[in-house]
């Protein structure tokens, strides 16, 4: 153990505990609920000021939106929490002190979980609720991660945790520190356990990001981003080469799409592609109404790439008619942008990869109030994006699950609230 990091090395040792016996549980034992239940309190029982205070800071409805699951009170007379930090000092007390009862299936397994709370002066019940085990578990696994990356913060009144932000920064361009670009950045960076969490945050239920995925951008140490047809660790060798033929006919010097951010990940037990369209203001996704820029017309590549392009996407038309029974109007010459996003993730399917695209609005990124309107909440910003993609798809796309040549295929529509601002409860710096 790390003398220097008692706390986070214990944490860390619990949950590695708690998975071998996971592996290992059968009906005679290792009991697994048992060690979740101790691991939960023994993650929490440590004294911890400084993580306290930034759990307080974060409300409950601020903490689902960053993928904490939702707890409901059990009963009507049961207080509400406060924000993070009194929910889980709630949960915890209940474990330590005895307001637990083990709640089992069918098969006589637990299955769930009552905790409730008991104020020793009256001796009446102040607060209750009942968790299902893979709640538990999920709270368990944010708290860890958060107790994580947090370990590694100066506290957030410190002025070096705003030169750490300020330095990260600085390794992108000017014009890239705000908004969604640095917002993406911010996603993508820290321990791998965590960058993988709050991706799979966006891709489930259909898909899962493993720590042991590849990513692109990678925070702010390798900011590239991803391009299908020439990223190793995305796409295996043959098809990227057919990606890049199928989208250019003359590959010298010319570029395919960039991601915002692009992960393996499993879908339905198969390797497959989160793919990431990221917005924070509503200019960003207006603007695309556009369709490509003309080609050179000194250049014979520049125009045959401009051709194949629109008998890429019209091929993308074709196959999503077919796999979907509706009708899509992907075009080279009006909406580009979400054009080329359906028609990559198509082809991709097509080549065997299954695929969930996500567009992603990041909520009240305010600095952005000069170069458009800041996304205000979820339901503004789907409103947005269905409203977009009307022209090339009906809405009944979104959110639902699609068949390409054997492969899973689902577009949908997020939000999320990622802060540029310290402290930054979902990022290591």
């Amino acid at each position: 153990m790390n003398p220097e990091m008692p706390v986070r090395d214990v944490m860390r040792r619990t949950m590695f505990n708690l998975h071998r016996i996971e592996e290992q549980a059968t009906r005679d034992g290792p009991f697994e609920v048992t060690q979740l239940v101790n691991s939960f309190l023994g993650a929490l029982a440590h004294p911890w000021e400084r993580l306290r205070t930034q759990l307080n800071s974060v409300g409950i409805k601020a903490a689902e939106s960053q993928g904490w699951p939702h707890v409901e009170r059990e009963l009507a007379t049961d207080r509400e929490p406060g924000n993070l930090g009194d929910l889980l000092r709630l949960l915890r007390n209940s474990i330590a002190h005895g307001g637990v009862a083990y709640l089992p299936g069918d098969d006589n397994e637990i299955v769930a979980l009552r905790l409730w709370n008991v104020d020793p002066a009256t001796q009446k019940r102040t607060w209750g609720t009942v968790l299902t085990v893979d709640v538990l578990r999920a709270l368990l696994q944010n708290f860890v991660c958060l107790a994580d990356e947090l370990s590694e913060l100066p506290p957030a009144n410190d002025i070096r945790a705003t030169q750490s932000l300020v330095d990260l920064l600085a390794r992108l361009q000017p014009n890239q520190r705000r908004g969604s670009k640095a917002r993406c950045h911010l996603l993508t960076h820290g321990r791998r356990e965590c960058v993988a969490r709050r991706l799979t945050q966006l891709v489930e239920p259909w898909g899962e990001v493993r720590p042991t995925d590849c990513w692109l951008p990678k925070g702010f140490d390798d900011p590239t981003e991803a391009r299908l047809g020439e990223c190793v660790e995305l796409v295996e060798s043959g098809k990227r080469e057919q990606l890049k033929s199928w989208w250019l006919a003359v590959q010298r010097s010319a570029n395919t799409p960039n991601w915002d951010i692009a992960s393996t990940c499993m879908i339905e037990g198969k390797q497959g592609l989160l793919l990431i369209e990221a917005k924070a203001h509503d200019e960003e996704l207006l603007k695309e109404e556009k369709g490509k820029g003309q080609p050179d017309a000194s250049s014979v590549g520049s125009r045959a790439n401009h051709d194949r392009i629109e008998l890429a996407i019209n091929s993308a038309n074709q196959g999503l008619s077919l796999a979907t029974g509706l009708e899509w109007r992907l075009s080279r010459d009006s909406h580009y942008q979400m054009s080329n996003r359906f028609a990559w993730s198509w082809k991709a399917a097509e080549l065997g990869i299954p695929v969930v695209l996500v567009y992603l609005g990041l909520l009240n990124a305010e600095e952005m109030g000069d170069q458009g309107l800041p996304l205000a909440n979820a339901e503004s910003w789907t409103n947005l994006v269905l409203s977009h993609s009307s022209l090339l798809f009906p809405i009944d796309v979104w959110n639902h699950r699609w068949e390409i040549a054997g492969q899973p295929f689902v577009p949908v529509i997020r939000s999320i609230q990622q802060s540029l601002a310290l402290p930054l409860e979902e990022v290591k710096l």
